[in-house]
């Protein structure tokens, strides 16, 4: 019985730690994941906003004839 004890105490230390570790960095990975693509559509958002400022600019620089 003292073998068992001695076993679990040694032992579950570490594998309660590692599985804590593992949750923490899942969850660490995920909210990477979902700034990551906040940022990409921030992004894809300023460059269609760029995209159209270009345009304008041209169709202005077209009319005035420069």
């Amino acid at each position: 019985m003292n073998e068992i004890a001695t076993i679990i105490s040694n032992l579950g230390f570490p594998i309660i730690m590692c599985l804590l570790l593992f949750k923490f960095v899942s969850e660490t990975l995920k909210s990477y994941q979902e700034q990551n693509k906040s940022m990409q559509d921030t992004l894809d958002r300023n460059t269609d906003a760029i995209l159209q400022l270009r345009s304008r600019m041209e169709e202005l620089h077209n009319v005035t004839g420069n």
